[in-house]
């Protein structure tokens, strides 16, 4: 967790005693805090390690047959719910799979309902993801994924990873077996506008598992900060850059590095846009979760190109980035998807008359 600076793990099929985890709660406990359903028996136990700075936020734990359980983070200004899921698929086991099943869908309905939406599930599903997205999907075994495709819950890392030979998270041991992914992070549309980024991971060879991790990195000023909070009253931070030492090709800050570290970034396949892809964006969380990605790269090469400094004095304007062409040009794009839903053009017509409408929307 320190290594990969991860603020909240969620843990499956642990099969620790009730005294184990005291031990090992105490032994963390200047650091973490420790939320856990035990089990000794084989695949069960779940749990949740959590920093300490971010406890405060908890405001109730629960977990059900040792199998599955969730935490609720409140703030001032979001309330999200994240599950942690073991389930052990066995055709033998098909009753038991689906109780589970309706715990999550009703502990998901429950959060879905209120006015606040953020909800994350996650964990070992032990349900193939090439099965459910080519082949049979009406299966029992894929119940609760159709439940979360019905609700617009996603799974976020065929939405960031982009390479599909990437794509697996159980890599056996075993010669005989094939990689294949078993875990997954699902969330909502809310969150989604939230997640900045995602990923599949190796695990430390130290740690005895034929399982990859995957992180999910969430904006932290848009779950926590509150305006309200007396803390960022007291201490509030931006980073001021200093235009005016800016050179055009030479010295230590110049506009030349900043361009190229953009370019460059944005060549990364997880970022790059297609012309297709960007006529494919049919939602404004899809624009936000794009846009998140496009600042995070101008923040990046702003701050290792540009001579700044951090400020505890409020701040009086908006960032620059807003000066920039590429928000401008996303704001305009953002306004044309929401335009365009109250509009009765037909954008596939490619007739004379119907061309000039389309010309005449978009300028």
């Amino acid at each position: 967790m320190e290594n990969n600076n991860i603020d909240i793990l969620g843990l499956a099929e642990t099969s620790l005693n009730a005294n184990t985890s005291k031990i090992f709660a105490k032994s963390i406990s200047d650091r973490y805090v420790l939320y856990s359903s035990e089990g000794e028996k084989k695949g069960s136990g779940v749990r949740f390690l959590i920093k300490k700075e971010y406890d405060k936020y908890v405001q109730s734990f629960q977990h059900f047959n040792n199998r599955i359980c969730y935490i609720d983070l409140y703030t001032k200004k979001r309330k999200l719910r994240i599950i942690q899921v073991y389930i052990n698929i066995k055709e033998n086991k098909k009753d038991q799979v689906l109780t589970l099943y309706n715990r999550i869908k009703a502990w998901t309905n429950e959060q879905l309902m209120s006015l606040t939406k953020d909800i994350i599930v996650m964990g070992d599903f032990n349900v193939k993801w090439h099965d459910f997205a080519f082949f049979n999907s009406s299966h029992w075994r894929f119940n609760i994924f159709n439940y979360f495709k019905s609700n617009l819950i996603t799974d976020i890392s065929t939405i960031f990873e982009s390479d599909i030979h990437n794509l697996y998270t159980f890599n056996p041991h075993s010669p005989h077996l094939t990689k294949n992914k078993l875990d997954y992070i699902w969330v909502n549309t809310d969150t989604l506008i939230s997640t900045f980024d995602s990923k599949i991971l190796d695990v430390n060879l130290s740690i005895k598992t034929d399982h990859r991790i995957i992180y999910i990195e969430l904006l932290y000023e848009e779950l926590f900060y509150n305006k309200t909070d007396p803390k960022s009253k007291k201490n509030p931070s931006r980073t001021i850059y200093s235009y005016k030492d800016m050179k055009a090709e030479e010295g230590e800050w110049n506009w030349k590095n900043y361009n190229k570290d953009i370019t460059d970034a944005l060549e990364n396949t997880s970022i790059k846009l297609t012309p297709n892809q960007i006529r494919n964006i049919q939602s404004i969380a899809e624009l936000n979760q794009r846009w998140n990605q496009f600042q995070n790269v101008i923040l990046n090469s702003a701050k290792k190109n540009i001579k700044n400094r951090l400020s505890k004095k409020p701040a009086r304007h908006h960032h620059p980035i807003r000066d920039s062409q590429l928000h401008h040009d996303i704001t305009i794009l953002k306004g044309m998807i929401t335009k365009s839903k109250n509009t009765n053009i037909d954008f596939d017509d490619r007739s004379t008359n119907g061309i000039k409408k389309i010309i005449e929307f978009t300028t």
